[in-house]
């Protein structure tokens, strides 16, 4: 991958100066870009993509309408303001700013799916009886376990609001480091299906709970999640969907 992916180190970072390394056209008024680093978080993993601004020239000239890895790469995706005198080549810099009450939102979010999921694991729920699949943490969040609450009729949606409100109540602070597989195998409470084994991987620690495996932006501490409320506990075909909301 050529674009350096600062948003995984720097989820409050803002702004970016950055390089152009390829521009493709995709219809007559919109282009894709290829940049040396970005902030931009691009869609994935059940996040939603980051939006904003490119500017040179001393001006404004693009908007950010999304950001999507391709073919191992992070591409921006650029609407022109004017796209009639829309000039950007290879080796210009740019600066970049994102959406920030979107980003912060999305942060808060895929946080909150993450307590969901430490909650249940505070409740001894996971990873015994649920195994993590995936989340989805766009506009109707959820997270997605393999198993069954069959043997555990008493997990309400009281109780799981409850005990992730205990998790925000106390203010635990989240960090995250890049490591090896190796080491998380050693150190998560579990390892969702379909990691990568090829390259180090960030290990997301919640402060005297436990590690997981993530790829997503996040808050520094749970307190900055606010009122999060469980509002669904499905379960189909040998999985347990569990929705919420902020």
């Amino acid at each position: 991958m050529q674009t350096e992916p600062v948003y995984l180190s720097e989820p409050y970072l803002r702004r970016m100066s950055a390089k152009a390394l390829e521009i493709l056209p995709e219809s007559a008024k919109r282009f894709r870009l290829l940049l040396d680093n970005t902030v931009f978080y691009p869609m994935g993993g059940g996040q939603p993509t980051d939006q904003g601004i490119l500017r040179w020239d001393d001006s404004p000239q693009a908007k950010v309408y999304q950001v999507m890895m391709k073919e191992g790469e992070i591409w921006h995706y650029l609407e022109p303001l004017q796209p009639e005198r829309f000039l950007l080549e290879v080796g210009q810099q740019v600066e970049g700013e994102i959406d920030w009450e979107r980003r912060y939102q999305n942060m808060r979010v895929h946080t909150g799916g993450h307590l969901v999921d430490f909650a249940l694991f505070r409740l001894g729920l996971v990873p015994e009886i649920l195994k993590p699949l995936k989340g989805d943490h766009g506009k109707k969040p959820f997270v997605l376990y393999e198993g069954s609450l069959a043997s555990h009729p008493k997990l309400s949606l009281d109780i799981l609001t409850q005990a992730v409100a205990e998790l925000i109540k106390e203010e635990r602070k989240l960090s995250w480091e890049f490591v090896p597989l190796e080491v998380l195998q050693n150190d998560a409470i579990y390892l969702q299906p379909g990691l990568p084994i090829h390259k180090p991987l960030r290990k997301l620690t919640l402060d005297g709970v436990g590690s997981v495996a993530d790829g997503g932006t996040l808050v520094q501490n749970t307190a900055e999640v606010g009122s999060l409320t469980v509002i669904a506990i499905d379960e189909k075909n040998g999985q347990v969907k569990v929705s919420y909301q902020l």
